[in-house]
């Protein structure tokens, strides 16, 4: 569960809507911290956000899938 709140704080980090970042790149990032897991598990944590999370902070989140911008 502890996954999807390191997600988001690689999302408001490191992605902006010029440079999204994909679930590939960010299930790496995690993995490389010490927290493993795979593009799926960080596919569905972002769709969790997408669905729960209306608002957070002053930044947009960006992803893409597969080299196409959401």
């Amino acid at each position: 569960m502890f996954i999807i709140i390191f997600t988001l704080a690689i999302l408001e980090t490191e992605s902006e809507y010029s440079n999204p970042i994909s679930q590939s790149k960010i299930a790496q990032m995690l993995t490389e911290a010490g927290i493993p897991c795979d593009r799926k598990t960080v596919g569905r944590d972002i769709k969790t956000l997408q669905k729960n999370v209306t608002f957070w902070g002053s930044r947009a989140l960006y992803i893409y899938r597969t080299g196409n911008k959401q």
